[in-house]
């Protein structure tokens, strides 16, 4: 758990894998810790040897940012691509509630399940509103706003090779 969890309270709720952006637009193909790859976890859940409610839930960081119109442009281009008279009229520009994966390995597995229909919807924590304007505020390297991506990732081999799988007596000059 990052240290970021457990200041605050957290709140649990099931949500669908596919509203939750990820934080980067890279993912590494293993998951640390247990050396498992993403593929070999989908492959478990596909073949029902484990379920998404398996793995641990993932924290969850909201934002509210500007709705994006129906024309393409964000609530803060003022009209200026069409919706120029709902502003002259004074009604409140249109927020957008977001959900953004601290944990993008876990999103990405959750992610495919669903598009396999295997899964509708997972378990994860809300970080607490504190939480989030912490993360905000300090710009951290695990959460900055624009570097989320909605989807796809790219997914990129893990360098060093799992002690596990290297050979014995293996020497590493």
């Amino acid at each position: 758990m990052s240290r970021h969890a457990t200041r605050g309270t957290t709140a649990r709720t099931r949500v669908r894998p596919s509203t939750i952006w990820f934080t980067h637009r890279r993912i590494h193909d293993r998951f640390s810790g247990c050396a498992k790859t993403l593929a070999e976890t989908l492959d478990d859940i596909v073949r029902g040897r484990i379920t998404v409610d398996d793995l641990p839930p993932i924290s969850v960081v909201t934002h509210d940012v500007d709705a994006v119109e129906s024309d393409g442009s964000a609530s803060e281009d003022r009209g200026r691509r069409g919706r120029g008279r709902r502003e002259r009229r004074g009604d409140r520009a249109k927020t957008e509630r977001r959900l953004y994966s601290m944990n993008n390995r876990r999103l990405w597995v959750m992610r495919e399940a669903e598009r396999l229909g295997v899964c509708e919807d997972v378990g994860v924590r809300m970080l607490s509103r504190e939480q989030c304007e912490v993360l905000l505020r300090k710009g951290s390297r695990n959460f900055r706003v624009d570097r989320c991506t909605p989807g796809p990732v790219k997914i990129v081999p893990t360098r060093e090779e799992p002690p596990e799988r290297r050979a014995e007596g293996e020497n590493d000059a």
